[in-house]
């Protein structure tokens, strides 16, 4: 057997040594789990998620801003940034629906809203709230991600800002 001359060695050191943290800040860049211990969202984790019966079932991930009262300049600048943060994502903008959540009891929208939730690109649902799911449609806004499978694992407050769920709703398109 022969053995590797020294400067042979020294060059396999040196690849090591070089190639060895590459590889690793790039394992941890794209599985940031791996570090442990981290939160990555930014909304509140709903443990256990909270199905919704309403939404069609479909392979689209659902940014949803819900209105207890009548959507009037607070709610609309509010739908402003959800259609921002859906036209933020880019390539991944046609894997995200956008929708309006009122109570069905309401009539929340007049025919000048209705203009402007199209132009925005964004669904109107209409609810009625289960006993259940009293404590969670209260009467405060706020924004929520829902899955693909109809189920709210997100929720933020309506004075959040944007970025936060745009950050979250890419990762998960993305990881989806």
């Amino acid at each position: 057997m022969s053995k590797l001359p020294k400067n042979s060695r020294t060059l396999l050191w040196l690849l090591v040594i070089f190639i060895i943290p590459g590889v690793l800040a790039y394992l941890f860049f794209k599985n940031p789990s791996y570090l442990g211990g981290v939160e990555t969202n930014r909304g509140v984790l709903l443990d256990p998620p909270i199905l919704i019966d309403n939404f069609k079932k479909n392979d689209k991930w659902r940014i949803a801003y819900y209105s207890p009262e009548k959507c009037d300049e607070n709610c609309l600048g509010n739908l402003d940034k959800l259609s921002r943060v859906r036209l933020a994502l880019g390539r991944y903008l046609y894997n995200v629906d956008a929708y309006l959540v009122v109570n069905s009891e309401n009539n929340a929208l007049t025919d000048g809203n209705s203009k402007i939730l199209k132009n925005l690109s964004i669904n109107l649902l209409k609810i009625v709230v289960m006993p259940q799911e009293k404590a969670l449609f209260s009467n405060t806004p706020f924004y929520f991600i829902v899955s693909p499978e109809n189920y709210i694992i997100l929720q933020y407050r309506a004075d959040s800002q944007p970025d936060d769920l745009f950050q979250d709703i890419k990762k998960l398109v993305k990881n989806s």
